[in-house]
């Protein structure tokens, strides 16, 4: 193997590592940031969680017209522009997070699990088998 090449992979590997640091900071941070999230709400007790990430508020507005009122719905958001998270906090009375970074269903459900005290529910905000 060439010098040359031996540095380029030297350069990918650090670069590579220094992205999956920069990666699991952020989401460390934003995990902390669910779990006092979490600490705070005022019901706990069978939380139905309803995710969604940028450019996704028709879906999200045409799925809770079929969640009742008296349903422990939380609104949890992902990497939100500041008109859309202002158009939530302004058009919907749920208990809502946002979460900063860019993350997907899967880390939240991560997140959710780690700080469960009692049972909660997922409903995807596409998933309209409601009526």
């Amino acid at each position: 193997m060439s010098p040359v090449i031996r540095l380029r992979l030297a350069f990918y590997r650090a670069r590579g590592a220094w992205r999956q640091a920069a990666s699991a900071w952020a989401e460390r941070q934003d995990r902390r940031e669910f779990a006092a999230f979490y600490r705070g709400l005022a019901r706990r007790e069978d939380i139905l969680y309803m995710f969604f990430t940028s450019g996704l508020l028709h879906w999200l507005d045409r799925a809770l017209a079929f969640v009742p009122a008296e349903v422990n719905l939380v609104l949890i958001g992902s990497d939100l522009t500041a008109d859309e998270i202002s158009w939530i906090r302004s058009r919907y009375d749920r208990s809502f997070h946002h979460i900063r970074s860019r993350v997907d269903d899967n880390t939240v459900l991560d997140f959710a699990f780690r700080v469960a005290e009692h049972n909660f529910g997922w409903l995807h905000v596409d998933c309209f088998v409601l009526n």
